[in-house]
């Protein structure tokens, strides 16, 4: 689906700017999981469909972005993110006291 008039604002820059406003308004709900900030590393949501599943990107700037796939290939893509959000964010490293020792 495509949108016929693309307009300029944050859903620019989507194959269908009315699956993506839908997704976001979805999202706004809290219907679904989330992780990130929109500051750094960027933050998303995963919004399954009937058919499809999306994952929800917003940038620092207000963009809004939407992928949408089967679920399998979707909840794949989430899992990704979700173990590059635990590196981005130092999960799994062992914090250094003054001396450089760990806690």
């Amino acid at each position: 689906m495509h949108t016929k008039h693309k307009s300029l604002g944050k859903f620019q820059g989507n194959e269908s700017e009315m699956i993506a406003k839908a997704v976001y308004n979805a999202s706004m709900d809290g219907c679904c999981e989330s992780l990130g900030e929109s500051e750094g590393f960027g933050w998303y949501a995963y919004v399954s469909g009937k058919r499809y599943d999306f994952i929800l990107n917003e940038n620092s700037q207000g963009f809004v972005y939407v992928e949408w796939g089967k679920p399998q290939e979707m909840i794949e893509k989430w899992e990704r993110l979700e173990k590059d959000y635990a590196e981005w964010m130092g999960e799994g490293e062992e914090e250094l006291d003054d001396d450089g020792q760990p806690d």
